[in-house]
């Protein structure tokens, strides 16, 4: 079961390599869709010039997965050991707005060689956050 993004990147490692250990894969992206009665989770890494994708729900079945040739060598792994947890992002992309906004979906990525999150609210505001430090780069 995928309770949260660190137990969705669980079921990707094990998944492809048998392995549930951060060391065993380079991730670049991880999207999570909050949805009525489900929560969708897309995986994107690499290894030994293959790139990975792998789309979950929080039950842990398997979606879509597809498995292709990587000829980016020059991409950036987000070290999850080094940023804040998405619950914390969703909390802090929330902060000053009404209470009844709600979370549509976030997703973690690099972008201009940092790890942010990008959280998409369902009054249409976009909120990004430095993954490493937890401090807000833009609301809009």
């Amino acid at each position: 079961v995928a309770m949260n993004m660190e137990d969705a990147v669980k079921i990707f490692h094990e998944h492809n390599f048998g392995d549930a250990s951060a060391d065993s894969f380079n991730f670049d992206k991880l999207k999570v869709e909050i949805l009525d009665k489900d929560i969708i989770y897309s995986i994107e890494g690499f290894k030994d010039g293959k790139e990975y994708q792998l789309k979950i729900n929080n039950n842990g079945e398997i979606l879509e997965e597809k498995i292709e040739d990587d000829d980016d060598k020059k991409k950036l792994a987000i070290d999850l050991t080094k940023i804040i947890s998405g619950e914390d992002a969703w909390e802090k992309s929330l902060e000053g707005d009404a209470r009844d906004v709600k979370v549509k979906e976030y997703e973690l990525k690099i972008e201009d060689n940092k790890t942010v999150y990008e959280v998409e609210l369902d009054n249409g505001k976009v909120v990004k956050i430095d993954a490493a430090t937890g401090e807000i780069i833009e609301r809009d």
